[in-house]
């Protein structure tokens, strides 16, 4: 996912019109990746209380709350990450868009949108 809008090859504008088209961009991405947080969540929550909540022969030891919050901080761990390299690949492409780089294993040359 890109969290960035970038203008199609040989298309150039002026910086605020830039900004001005990112900022409506990013606050629709920021919506959207929000409302599928708050789905994963919520998703991760109920299958924690099922599991919690789950007649157990009485043999077994019921799950420790260590083990729910170990389950969480996994969760939360990917999230993070997805969010890093959505970030990262984002300035990367910008970068590479900006400096008029191409991109590897072609020859074209992208111009500037500047």
């Amino acid at each position: 996912m890109s969290l960035v809008s970038l203008p199609h090859e040989n298309v150039t504008f002026t910086l605020e019109t830039f900004v001005s088209t990112q900022e409506e961009y990013i606050n629709e991405k920021r919506n959207y990746l929000t409302s599928k947080n708050v789905e994963v969540e919520r998703s991760v929550d109920d299958l924690l209380l099922i599991i919690i909540n789950y007649q157990l022969d009485p043999r077994i030891d019921p799950v420790k709350s260590e083990e729910v919050k170990r389950i969480k901080k996994y969760y939360f761990f990917y999230l993070y990450n997805a969010l890093l390299n959505a970030t990262q690949n984002s300035l990367n492409s910008m970068k590479h868009r900006v400096c008029g780089s191409n991109k590897a294993g072609t020859n074209a040359k992208l111009n500037p949108f500047f």
